[in-house]
């Protein structure tokens, strides 16, 4: 090998261990935030959650509950809880107030109309080439959320042809900013790849984001001897504080009519109220076992489920869509 090609490859091994470091000690933290009401961490659940099309706010379903009581009580009508415009009384409508935002040039706005015309919503037709230039757009504008959808298109080439290097690197730019989805993704990866404990180091941190279905990918790895019981320990205790954190009494009553109005009756219901509380009993003697109070482990699926495949996230390994 000659000294230049030498230099060549040490060069990369450079770079991508200064990758992973900034991979790996970056994005720790939900890019989620505060709900801009009640400023408690809003859910990673997109079931807990909704963006105000008005001034692209995102606010937890518990302000939003909240706030509908309120204007109904005074007849003022339903205006948003953040910035107090009316609601929208059509598509036409909606599709102005998005429009407004991408006028100002907001990134989360140009996102969001890319996914409006990936879904064909709000009267438009899908139109995937629309939805990849608008999001390449909001992307520019910093939008994390956009990175993560430019991931999965280029993961399974929807409306572009399959690159996993480019996969990877919207994938990466999204988890080092902190969002969630992006580290579930990247996860899949590594475990594709034979790199358990890169799988595990992904999952971790968004695990204690609140991520169910990263926490159900470490149980899974533990299940299969590729995670240590401390592994799956952690997991569970880090699931459960970001969980803690996210409660609220409006948002618990806000979850809890959601689910009356959407979740399926009868057998199927009961059977996953079956599984939440086998798989609590699962949890509860992990961490007994690993000398932990039992109140450590957290209520999984109560709080936060997976999404269904009519909604606009995307995971397709572990359904969330």
């Amino acid at each position: 090998m000659s000294s230049k090609t030498f230099k060549l490859v040490r060069d990369d091994e450079k770079c991508a261990a200064e990758n992973d470091d900034e991979l790996f000690s970056r994005g720790l933290v939900s890019c989620f935030g505060e709900c801009p009401i009640c400023r408690i961490p809003l859910p990673t659940d997109i079931r807990q959650r909704v963006v105000n099309l008005c001034c692209m706010k995102t606010i937890c379903n518990g302000c939003i509950m909240a706030a509908s009581e309120v204007a109904g009580h005074s007849g003022s009508g339903d205006p948003c809880p953040f910035c107090r415009t009316a609601p929208p009384c059509s598509d036409e409508v909606c599709l102005a107030l998005i429009q407004k935002r991408m006028d100002a040039g907001d990134a989360e706005a140009f996102c969001e109309f890319g996914q409006i015309h990936k879904f064909g919503e709000y009267g438009l037709p899908s139109d995937i080439s629309r939805a990849v230039e608008l999001n390449k757009k909001a992307a520019k504008l910093g939008s994390l959320d956009a990175h993560t959808n430019l991931g999965y298109m280029y993961e399974f080439g929807e409306g572009l042809e399959k690159d996993v290097n480019q996969a990877l690197h919207h994938y990466e730019i999204s988890a080092k900013g902190g969002y969630p989805e992006a580290r579930f993704h990247l996860g899949f990866f590594e475990e594709d790849r034979g790199r358990m404990d890169r799988a595990l180091h992904h999952w971790m941190i968004s695990t204690k984001m609140g991520d169910e279905d990263s926490l159900n990918a470490i149980k899974k790895l533990y299940v299969d001897g590729d995670a240590l019981k401390e592994d799956y320990g952690e997991a569970l205790i880090g699931y459960r504080d970001a969980m803690d954190a996210m409660k609220s009494e409006p948002r618990r009553k806000a979850l809890e009519l959601h689910e009356q109005r959407y979740s399926s009756k009868g057998k199927a219901e009961r059977e996953k109220a079956e599984a939440v509380a086998r798989a609590e009993q699962a949890a509860a003697k992990l961490l007994q076992e690993l000398d932990l109070e039992v109140s450590a482990a957290p209520s999984i699926g109560q709080a936060s489920g997976s999404n269904t495949k009519g909604q606009k996230k995307k995971k397709k390994r572990i359904k969330k869509k």
